[in-house]
């Protein structure tokens, strides 16, 4: 996975409040280390990213942690890594279908060794995103499968998305996962 995302997950820690920002940096100080240390071009190991996602749940609940796996979309969406999705997708028009059309193009600006990522149109207001040989940290970890949804879901509030979910079904003897995303 790209260092500055995980960099910028790192750092919108505080959004949390001090306390718990505190706990995760306590529960998860080995991976942060990691993290701040490395130059933000280069790519990390997928755990890092996994244990921060682990101790932010751990500590805030998964709805805290989904709000700020929403957020770091928001956060990253003017960044260097995600600025050319975010430009495609005014190109494209401001809609959920859009945004997760775009997703497999920014997923592939994002990690690495971490699986193909397809766009399927289910309606009008559902689509789903297929992530295909996913390794088992993701696979196996549901924690991250939520906090990957809740990218998806940031991305779609960027899009003018309203009462968006995006629910992931892992498929482990396929090395799936399937993130159903539906608004209203």
């Amino acid at each position: 996975m790209r260092a500055s995302h995980m960099l910028s997950n790192v750092e919108s820690l505080d959004t949390l409040g001090p306390p718990d920002a505190e706990a995760i940096r306590e529960r998860c100080r080995e991976a942060i280390a990691e993290i701040e240390s490395a130059v933000r071009t280069a790519w990390l190991p997928l755990w890092l990213d996994v244990e921060l996602t682990r101790g932010v749940e751990h500590v805030c609940g998964r709805e805290r942690m989904l709000r700020w796996s929403r957020d770091a979309i928001a956060r990253s969406a003017d960044g260097p890594l995600l600025r050319p999705f975010m430009q495609g997708l005014r190109a494209l028009g401001l809609n959920p279908h859009a945004s997760l059309r775009l997703a497999p193009r920014a997923w592939d600006a994002v990690y690495r060794h971490c699986g193909a990522l397809t766009y399927e149109r289910v309606s009008e207001r559902e689509a789903a995103l297929v992530q295909r040989d996913a390794p088992a940290l993701i696979v196996d970890v549901q924690t991250y499968q939520y906090g990957i949804a809740g990218g998806f879901e940031g991305a779609m509030e960027l899009a003018g998305g309203e009462g968006c979910e995006v629910i992931p079904h892992a498929d482990v003897a396929r090395g799936e996962v399937r993130y159903v995303g539906t608004w209203s």
